[in-house]
């Protein structure tokens, strides 16, 4: 990993019941929600969610994709996102 782009944590916690929901594409197919690993601090101080990884990378987990989307618990997800919750 190349530590210059490397984010670095300061502290890391369980991430119960989080998912990150975002649109990959149009229609109830292009939802997708991931599990949400661990929330993470960064030595800046943001706060971040940690999700699994298929990459083929020397990590498990990484921050999620960069795109709109959004931290909700399992209680908050609406039916057509829990049908969507991506399997690892």
């Amino acid at each position: 990993m190349n530590d210059m782009t490397s984010p670095r944590y300061q502290s890391i916690s369980a991430a119960t019941d989080w998912f990150f929901v975002f649109r990959s594409g149009p229609g109830p197919d292009g939802l997708t929600v991931w599990p949400v690993a661990m929330w993470a601090v960064t030595t800046e101080g943001k706060a971040v969610g940690l999700v699994g990884t298929t990459d083929g990378l020397d990590r498990l987990v990484q921050p999620p994709p960069n795109t709109k989307g959004q931290y909700k618990h399992f209680r908050q997800l609406t039916e057509p996102e829990q049908n969507s919750i991506r399997k690892f």
